[in-house]
């Protein structure tokens, strides 16, 4: 959701959008998709992690 010049994020997972899956058994891994999906819904409303 856009509001004004904020962009709001919420309830990522670590599910891998390729599979649908959980990306691996741990944390870690489910962590570092999470974020990656996280990176990639910025990207498509013209942000990154930098703004």
């Amino acid at each position: 959701v856009v509001i004004g010049h904020t962009l709001y994020l919420s309830g990522s997972i670590g599910l891998d959008p390729t599979t649908g899956l959980f990306a691996g058994e741990g944390v870690q891994e489910q962590a570092r998709q999470s974020l990656k999906n996280l990176g990639e819904v910025l990207k498509a409303a013209g942000a990154s992690y930098k703004n």
